[in-house]
């Protein structure tokens, strides 16, 4: 199950298996639940109206905000280059760039969220406390400390 930054650009929660994603937001999500004609999974292609990432920054900020969180990770890396080589708008240059910083942070949630697996409950309990400033971090324990537990409560009824 590899998991990939999805990023819901419309204004209604998006259910990605049992992933919830808010409008404007970036989680981690089931490569293989997501659509087929997902424009995020081509990776670097430009919305399906401009036949270029540089095309598309040639546009009005209205448009690139509705168009570019369709891009993939690449290609908003493209597309933060081609705004500093054209118009280097500062709107557009905070937009592109807050979306690379929230799928970024969505990456490293989901490392992990990974990583816990390979710990033991004493450890996590350890983290718990390490962690307790960081509402992210402990949300990803205390999930993996009840997957545990469901997964122990399943195995005892079989």
């Amino acid at each position: 199950m590899k998991k990939v930054p999805y990023h819901n650009p419309t204004n209604k929660t998006v259910h990605i298996g049992s992933v919830s994603v808010f409008p404007n937001q970036t989680r981690m999500v089931d490569e293989a639940l997501l659509p087929k004609n997902n424009d995020s999974e081509s990776g670097d292609s430009p919305a399906p109206k401009f036949n270029t990432i540089a095309e598309l920054m040639d546009q009005n900020v209205d448009v690139i905000k509705k168009e570019v969180p369709h891009l993939g990770d690449d290609g908003l890396t493209q597309a933060l280059d081609a705004e500093l080589e054209g118009k280097n708008r500062k709107s557009v240059l905070d937009f592109v760039g807050n979306l690379i910083a929230d799928r970024e942070d969505a990456q490293k949630a989901a490392e992990f969220a990974e990583s816990l697996k390979e710990k033991t409950d004493e450890e996590l309990q350890g983290l718990l406390l390490d962690l307790a400033d960081e509402p992210k971090a402990l949300a990803a324990i205390q999930e993996e400390l009840s997957q545990r537990k469901s997964d122990d409560s399943q195995q005892g009824n079989d």
